[in-house]
């Protein structure tokens, strides 16, 4: 469908607001830049931008491979993304979550919708955030605290997952065993790394 005209212009200004929050606007940030909202309705039947969910919308054009994972931390903005995800994310497994998993603090209330699936992980304050980065719009804990989560729920997770997870870490170039052992000593779990990194270094 070709748009031209005004709303072609209303078209740009609006991509640009969408390009400056990596692809995700809320309605709200549309029409506050003097827009009215029933452009959005045409934008939609243009296919140029999808529903995440009420008030929440993607321009197409700008989703790249991390699109449903931004989607998630704009359902959940206080979630932060961890174990599996994390690891998949960081590259440190082979394995595909087929849910996203997502940290929140344990005094939080999320209302989660049906799709994409999604499970909770609540956390007291200190572990909640500790380790909390933003990778271009997704709240994720960095590779230090996914390691350290991996060693304190490593009875959950199993051993196959552990030492693919652990190994992958300690081949990268940019990790840092000085931040690794300083959570660990926050998490109360530097001893049971210790031993792990005594059998795998």
């Amino acid at each position: 469908m070709n748009i031209s005209g005004t709303f072609g212009q209303m078209n740009e200004i609006i991509k640009s607001i969408f390009a400056n929050q990596h692809g995700y606007a809320t309605s709200g940030d549309i029409t506050k830049s003097g827009i009215h909202k029933s452009v959005i309705k045409k934008l939609e039947e243009a296919q140029l931008i999808h529903k995440v969910r009420r008030g929440l919308y993607r321009w197409n054009e700008l989703a790249d491979g991390s699109e449903t994972m931004i989607e998630v931390c704009k359902l959940v903005p206080s979630g932060v993304l961890c174990l599996f995800s994390a690891w998949h994310y960081y590259e440190l497994s082979t394995y595909i979550p087929h849910e996203h998993h997502v940290a929140i603090n344990k005094n939080e209330k999320v209302r989660l919708p049906s799709y994409p699936p999604i499970k909770l992980y609540f956390r007291d304050k200190t572990n909640y955030e500790l380790g909390i980065t933003d990778s271009d719009g997704i709240r994720i804990y960095n590779l230090e605290k996914s390691i350290c989560d991996l060693i304190k729920y490593r009875e959950k997770i199993g051993m196959d997952t552990v030492s693919e997870v652990l190994k992958n870490y300690l081949h990268r170039t940019d990790k840092n065993l000085d931040r690794l052992f300083k959570y660990a000593s926050v998490m109360r779990i530097e001893r049971i790394l210790n031993e792990y990194l005594l059998i795998l270094l």
